[in-house]
């Protein structure tokens, strides 16, 4: 029944993630000095960073939804043009 095997993919699904975050295995640390906190998600340890220590991400450049560019020219490697 096709009904049945998406049912137990979906419970299999929310089961996992419910251990993911209910286990106290926290590998993504604040890199910040003195900062002891440390979180199972990178989203969550991202949150942290912009909240308590005020990062700013570096902005990055997007050609397309795959690529993600942290600076011009490091673009410029890979089309091989210069500004």
């Amino acid at each position: 029944c096709k009904y049945l095997a998406k049912k137990q993919l979906v419970k299999r699904h929310v089961e996992n993630k419910h251990m993911k975050f209910n286990t106290r295995n926290k590998p993504y640390k604040c890199p910040f000095d003195g900062c002891q906190q440390a979180y199972n998600d990178t989203a969550r340890l991202h949150r942290h960073k912009i909240d308590v220590h005020k990062y700013v991400p570096k902005p990055t450049i997007r050609c397309n939804k795959r690529s993600r560019f942290s600076s011009p020219s490091s673009l410029d490697l890979t089309t091989g043009t210069s500004q």
